[in-house]
């Protein structure tokens, strides 16, 4: 989520077309302050163990501890560690420390686990996210598809956008991050339908789009294939 310049003039007229306003709504309290006020928010952006809120009136200060509820059961659980105004409107970045899915009976635990585990990353377990904040490369690529799902990355695109060579990028991509690049494209976009399902204020066919699917088939197939759960299944978890 970090506030960069356009990662390649040759894709930021086409990208600025296709940029969404926000993921979801969500409501946001101090963790651990049951009594306390609760703000209504709209999640701009979600990353490696980070989330982009933006709020109509100043945000809690730095450090404080927030917790982020979206929809009936998904709670994420940080704390504020970068503020600022943009055009009248607040935004505050908040590093993840854990989550929690409030309904776990319907799942079961190893599915519930899979998905939902604390901490929840927003990626695969176990995938190093050191080399995106240290390789500058990287963090172009990544700035590309967390800021603009619905432009389309091939292999060359991301191997333009790093300026390395498709073939070596693959390997070079596999050995730095810690899987092929096209599964960790895969989860980030269906991590990313999680959090738009989990608004349970959206059609199917709108979330695919907004995740970066270039179809409803192709959503469904990967969807289904990382959390044992069609779109339609895991949308229905979310009623009380």
């Amino acid at each position: 989520m970090e506030e960069t310049s356009a990662v390649s003039g040759t894709y930021s007229e086409r990208r600025r077309s296709v940029r969404f306003r926000f993921l979801s709504k969500a409501e946001v309290s101090e963790t651990g302050d049951s009594a306390g006020k609760r703000l209504r928010v709209e999640v701009a952006d979600v990353s490696a163990g980070g989330i982009l809120l933006v709020f109509d009136s100043p945000p809690p200060t730095i450090g404080t501890p927030l917790t982020v509820k979206i929809g009936a059961y998904l709670y994420l659980f940080g704390e504020i560690y970068r503020t600022a105004n943009v055009r009248g409107r607040y935004r505050a970045a908040l590093k993840l420390r854990g989550s929690e899915w409030c309904a776990k009976k319907k799942l079961s635990d190893q599915l519930a686990g899979k998905l939902f585990g604390t901490p929840w990353s927003f990626e695969l377990h176990g995938l190093k996210c050191d080399p995106f904040k240290a390789d500058v490369r990287l963090r172009r690529l990544r700035l590309l598809v967390y800021r603009y799902p619905k432009h389309r990355v091939t292999l060359e695109t991301a191997a333009d956008v790093t300026g390395l060579d498709p073939t070596y990028f693959s390997s070079f991509f596999k050995r730095t991050v810690g899987l092929p690049f096209r599964t960790w494209l895969h989860w980030v976009r269906v991590a990313r339908s999680i959090v738009l399902l989990s608004s349970n204020d959206r059609a199917i066919k709108e979330v695919a789009d907004l995740a970066g699917f270039s179809n409803i088939r192709s959503f469904e197939r990967l969807f289904r294939q990382h959390t044992s759960l069609t779109p339609r299944q895991f949308k229905q978890l979310q009623k009380p």
